[in-house]
């Protein structure tokens, strides 16, 4: 009897010593697949199938990107890859083929009209940049090329809109045939979720923000500072009343982030983009004002890096639309009605201290909460806008 107590006892310990053993190995793998430390339930996903739809054969298109606008689609919505730049025609092609798709991304000043009409693909996405009225005559040259084409069968537009909403220009093309769909960034009242469809900003990848793959992401990590701004304070905007709140009514103590300029400065050296990106993922709040629209791509490149935006929740000036009868409301239609864990404020002297107070309140546990929920979210809404924008160009191209 006593030598089988013996027995069961040694059985025992070499059970619970395997057990410690595995879960030892499953950490350890863990870590050095992921190289940061997690807390329960931190894992995020990374979907990258585009099985969307069954079709019977491979639905094919091409975008033609003209303006670096696509690049938030290819790169961080669709994962696609950006080659190296052919110097000799100065632009790039890149693919993506999958059982249901097949799609090719163009991208480069080399590409023009009249090497893009070719009998190659009848299907397009043409991206174009119309954000003010500077620019509306190369995108109209664009769209006019692509209708009068005789190889160019179908359609779809995706619309970097007038930062006031004025996209009057556009509707006479909304009557023609082969255009099949519009996606439109900025809240325009053209938006009908049946020809015209909402479409976010993204990060502003023209200017060399950077991919970053949210798995390898150091949620965990502290943060130096509780917020930031790195930007343009135009005179008369609402940034210099911002500005005014954090150097007025924001404890001196309390560490933070800001640097300012005057004039706005379309492109970035690689050692300035550099340290935004640093300051973006050194802090738990970065302040998004609104500029000449209240959608800006700062807000998106937060999000990228877990940084939650603290968004000025104003329509634009101009015709920007603010139906507070539908069931989401401008600004930011498209991150309202998902439900986006971001902080909106109307009156930034009348909210932002006490935001940052309670903010600095929080334990360090609650705020990587925040943070996994936040690269949670963000990582299902750009699931839910591949879905949606290759199961619309699908259905109407295939």
């Amino acid at each position: 009897m006593k030598r089988w107590k013996q027995g069961f006892t040694l059985l025992l310990v070499c059970v619970s010593y395997g057990l410690v053993s595995l879960y030892g190995a499953y950490v350890a793998l863990s870590k050095s697949e992921t190289g940061v430390k997690r807390y329960p339930g931190s894992q995020v996903p990374r979907d990258r199938t585009l099985n969307v739809d069954s079709h019977q054969e491979q639905c094919e298109f091409a975008i033609w990107d003209t303006c670096g606008l696509g690049i938030y689609l290819w790169r961080n919505i669709l994962h696609g890859e950006i080659t190296q730049y052919n110097l000799n025609n100065g632009w790039i092609q890149s693919s993506l083929k999958t059982d249901n798709f097949s799609i090719k991304y163009n991208l480069g000043y080399g590409l023009t009209p009249d090497y893009a009409l070719t009998p190659s693909n009848p299907n397009i996405v043409l991206v174009v940049n119309a954000r003010d009225t500077n620019l509306i005559p190369n995108a109209k040259l664009w769209v006019d090329h692509v209708l009068k084409s005789a190889y160019i069968e179908k359609v779809a537009i995706i619309l970097l809109g007038s930062e006031t909403c004025d996209n009057d220009w556009l509707q006479p093309y909304l009557q023609q045939s082969r255009i099949k769909c519009v996606f439109m960034v900025y809240d325009s009242t053209l938006v009908d979720d049946e020809l015209v469809f909402q479409w976010p900003l993204g990060v502003a990848s023209y200017r060399n923000f950077q991919n970053f793959n949210e798995e390898f992401l150091d949620l965990s990590a502290q943060r130096p500072y509780v917020f930031n701004f790195i930007g343009t304070v135009y005179d008369g905007s609402s940034r210099v009343g911002m500005m005014n709140t954090v150097h007025k009514h924001i404890k001196n103590q309390t560490k933070k982030y800001t640097k300012t300029r005057e004039n706005w400065v379309p492109e970035e050296d690689s050692e300035s983009m550099t340290n935004y990106q640093h300051v973006l993922l050194a802090s738990d709040l970065t302040l998004s004002p609104a500029g000449r629209n209240s959608e800006c791509y700062r807000t998106y490149e937060a999000m990228e890096l877990g940084s939650i935006p603290v968004i000025e929740d104003v329509v634009s000036e101009g015709t920007c639309d603010y139906n507070e009868n539908k069931n989401y409301s401008s600004p930011y239609r498209l991150l309202k009605k998902y439900g986006a864990p971001v902080i909106f404020v109307k009156n930034w002297e009348n909210e932002l201290p006490n935001i940052v107070q309670e903010f600095q309140e929080m334990t360090h546990r609650a705020k990587v909460r925040s943070r996994i929920n936040l690269i949670r979210w963000y990582v299902d809404f750009k699931k839910a806008m591949r879905d949606k924008f290759l199961h619309i160009v699908s259905s109407r191209f295939c």
